[in-house]
């Protein structure tokens, strides 16, 4: 007989054993694998997609007890959909896989992959050096402190990255902490995230392939190994990522995130309701609202900048209040009061009397508030007196309080003589510098002080005094 008939035959009797297996209702565990077999055939050889989505769903229905085989189905089932164009049915697909299956790694870090390929980032609407200031406020109104935003090209390892700055600084108890983040610029993974928080702790995250290695220095030296289901980014780079995302209005995206500060992987679910107008210190921007599962929204500038515009997480609320490309720049603080503000750091005035006339935040674990009031003694500032007064007056607070004598006290601030206190003390496990001015003018007292952690103070204590040396007053 010909080479044509047995062929015929052959494929003729792999397709009446194909259609006999899927018209069977099986479903132990030893039959799911053929099962498997069946659905592949008719994608792949027989070119009948709307079989093979059926036989997939099946096996995810009965394959409860065959986890393997039944998530290889739901990625399969997934990529048929894409085949159709159905990319929204096929996120859906990988998203339920991979909240149904998270035991079945491998499957899970490939639908993982395909959920990332599926959601190509914008380009970074940024540029290397810009700096983005957002005040936080309870939700009453009531003004707590600042988040300073950085970004800047570098080089790591031959390569271009991007180094995000977070800075958290709340005015009230020992609440500060600084992330620097080191993402590849060619696909946004994550190489390096090192922190430092009061609370929190400090430490180090590492990313691999498949895992995040944390080497921990506070509240105690640990290491620790988190296994990682594909492409996971940092908790802190999520201010940027979200600025990259092809975010519109019916959209629901899967963001796998590992959380530093509580040493583990999760994934964030978000939604976009609807486009919304909202009014800050910065402007007014039309936003995609970005609901996530955490109980965090937020808002999101549908213009080239994509700023972060908004955020609300519950009992906190950010709102942006300048942005820039982060060069130095001249400042009004008020009541005739300027300065000019370092390349990188972030400013806020406060017109509220129990607030500093302003805050300043470094790119890095400083900060400074300036305080502005009126003359409450007449006569020049009497250095010896003033500093004496100063340093009782800390030490209710700071018990650990010890003076730098080898600093030159007497000096000048806004024209007027001024005296210096710098001081070393520690507190919530971490050694700071203090670094005070104190002067009085024909009206105003003023105080400009810098809390600094002490790693980093020689290093910056020069901008510190360029920043005060730039204040200046306006009669």
């Amino acid at each position: 007989m010909s080479r044509k008939f047995w062929r015929s035959l052959v494929t003729a009797v792999a397709a009446m054993l194909l259609v006999t297996l899927a018209g069977q209702n099986l479903s132990a565990a030893d039959t799911i694998d053929e099962r498997l077999a069946a659905a592949v055939y008719q994608e792949e050889t027989a070119g009948n997609l709307g079989e093979a989505i059926k036989l997939y769903r099946e096996i995810v229905r009965d394959g409860k007890d065959a986890a393997t085989v039944a998530a290889k189905a739901h990625l399969r089932l997934a990529r048929c959909l894409k085949k159709l164009g159905k990319q929204s049915d096929a996120r859906h697909e990988l998203e339920q896989l991979i909240a149904g299956y998270p035991d079945v790694t491998d499957v899970v870090r490939q639908a993982k992959a395909e959920l990332e390929s599926s959601m190509p980032l914008l380009a970074a609407p940024w540029k290397s050096g810009e700096r983005q200031t957002l005040v936080m406020k309870f939700a009453g109104g009531q003004t707590i402190g600042l988040i300073g935003l950085n970004a800047n090209l570098v080089q790591h390892e031959g390569r271009d990255a991007w180094r995000f700055g977070v800075h958290r600084y709340v005015l009230v108890g020992d609440n500060e902490g600084f992330s620097d983040v080191l993402v590849d610029a060619d696909n946004n993974h994550p190489i390096r995230t090192v922190w430092q928080h009061l609370i929190l702790g400090n430490g180090t995250a590492t990313y691999h392939d498949n895992e995040v290695v944390f080497d921990l220095t506070q509240p105690s030296a640990e290491t620790k190994t988190v296994p990682l289901s594909g492409v996971t980014y940092s908790n802190d780079q999520v201010f940027f990522l979200l600025r990259q995302l092809p975010l519109s209005v019916g959209a629901e995206i899967t963001l796998p995130i590992c959380t530093e500060f509580a040493h583990m992987a999760m994934d964030i679910k978000l939604t976009v309701p609807k486009i919304e107008s909202i009014t800050t210190p910065a402007g007014t921007f039309e936003c995609f609202r970005v609901e996530m599962n955490i109980g965090q929204t937020f808002w999101v500038a549908n213009d080239e900048q994509r700023s972060i515009v908004k955020f609300d997480a519950g009992a906190v609320i950010g709102e942006l209040i300048s942005t820039g490309d982060g060069q130095a720049e001249q400042r009004d603080i008020g009541d005739g009061f300027s300065l000019t503000l370092p390349a990188g750091w972030h400013l806020a005035t406060f017109a509220d009397a129990k607030l500093p006339r302003a805050l300043i935040i470094a790119p890095a674990m400083c900060n400074v508030m300036v305080r502005v009031e009126e003359r409450k003694e007449a006569g020049k500032l009497n250095a010896e007196q003033a500093q004496a007064d100063r340093v009782n007056r800390l030490k209710k607070t700071l018990k650990s309080l010890v003076v730098r004598d080898n600093v030159d006290k007497k000096t000048e601030l806004a024209g007027s003589d001024a005296v210096r206190i710098v001081y070393d003390h520690s507190f919530a496990k971490a050694n700071y510098v203090g670094d005070e001015v104190l002067a009085r003018t024909k009206e105003f007292d003023l105080l400009i002080a810098a809390q600094s952690e002490k790693s980093i103070y020689s290093e910056i204590v020069t901008e510190l005094d360029a920043l005060r040396a730039s204040l200046t007053h306006k009669e």
